[in-house]
């Protein structure tokens, strides 16, 4: 296996250290975007992440958490918004809920956002 590359998801961390994942061949971290409730939320501590594994110089993916709550222009509007400009990806995980609406309406909400 000479082609891989080993990332840690740094959910609900409050603090990273960055200098001992590049000493144990770390090469990202995968940091969570958002927060949802009856609404997306920005995770508290994304911004001081981002920044800090960037001048680590580690591989850095946003990881943005799809909301049931609202539908999938709204959810593609924030995602949009608050995405790092330098991000050259996003890992989107799909919640799945028991709502009001039927799963053909949830899926084709989610094929919407993508």
């Amino acid at each position: 296996m000479d082609n891989y590359q080993l990332l840690v998801d740094a959910y609900e961390a409050e603090t990273i250290k960055e200098d001992e994942l590049t000493a144990n061949n770390v090469a990202g971290v995968i940091i969570r975007l958002n927060h949802i409730g009856d609404r997306h939320h920005l995770d508290e501590n994304f911004t001081a992440q981002w920044a800090e594994t960037g001048t680590a110089g580690l591989l850095r993916i946003p990881f943005f958490i799809y909301s049931p709550w609202v539908d999938g222009q709204a959810n593609y509007e924030w995602l949009v918004k608050h995405m790092p400009y330098e991000a050259g990806a996003v890992m989107v995980g799909v919640v799945v809920a028991d709502h009001d609406y039927s799963p053909d309406i949830y899926a084709v909400e989610v094929a919407r956002f993508c």
